[in-house]
């Protein structure tokens, strides 16, 4: 249990990141 809540709020950081990266591009 503790690694998936280690793994999960990783998960959503990269999806963040990718999602802000994918932005800048666009502009």
């Amino acid at each position: 249990m503790p690694k998936i809540s280690i793994i999960l709020p990783t998960f959503n950081v990269e999806k963040y990141i990718a999602k802000a990266l994918e932005s800048c591009i666009n502009q």
